[in-house]
């Protein structure tokens, strides 16, 4: 069946075609020097670790973590790492992460100069009114609502920085509070079986280096 393609005057074909271009490159190349490989990435995938990571375009994991090859991070990412129990788009990659994929290493990454926390930072406290209600006409209004309490809820001197390392451990923390974490470490205790790892990562922008922040935690 053919694919689909949306009508020329729809696209900006002089914006884009160069996009198509690179990748026909690239295609070509690492066809050549990885011969096979993609043809077996097509039926199954085995990646060694899950990455809940900010969009900002200036984390992109692969080439953070100088990945040349395709199937080796399953991915997550959104407005400042936000790892929330309402959210089931996170929830079902961590399922399908360790559930399925059996991925045994997963981090929650926050970068220095982030947006999203720094929209929070600068935000008023939450009121009643706000937690009570969504705001239709701004999803990131509503989405931050977490991120603008956890920010009232560090000491007065706090500064950015803080409120990016405190988003992190939170990440962790209700990750490790989802039943897919607990019923691995609960069937994990005594077996072989290694069990899933939570780790707590920053990226600093303008050194281009990840620092581990202490905070793994395992059964």
């Amino acid at each position: 069946m053919p694919i689909p393609t949306a009508p020329i005057t729809q696209l900006p074909v002089n914006k884009l075609d160069k996009h198509i271009a690179k990748n026909a490159a690239w295609a070509t190349d690492f066809e050549a020097d990885q011969r096979g490989l993609l043809e077996k990435l097509a039926k199954g995938q085995q990646p060694q670790l899950l990455w809940f990571g900010c969009s900002d375009s200036r984390v992109p994991e692969s080439i953070v973590l100088d990945s040349k090859t395709p199937g080796e991070i399953f991915v997550h990412r959104n407005i400042a790492n936000t790892f929330s129990g309402a959210d089931d788009s996170c929830h079902s990659v961590l399922e399908y992460g360790v559930g399925h994929l059996d991925i045994k290493h997963v981090v929650v990454v926050g970068h220095t100069a982030c947006g999203g926390c720094a929209a929070a930072f600068k935000s008023d406290p939450p009121t009643s009114k706000i937690e009570k209600s969504s705001n239709p006409d701004s999803p990131l209004i509503n989405f931050l609502q977490p991120l603008i309490k956890l920010r009232h809820s560090l000491p007065d001197r706090s500064t950015l920085d803080d409120l990016i390392v405190a988003n992190v451990k939170r990440g962790v923390d209700e990750i490790c509070q989802t039943e897919v974490i607990k019923k691995n470490w609960k069937a994990t205790e005594d077996s072989d079986e290694l069990p899933v790892q939570v780790h707590g990562w920053m990226y600093n922008l303008s050194t281009g280096r990840l620092q581990d922040l202490g905070m793994t935690r395992s059964a």
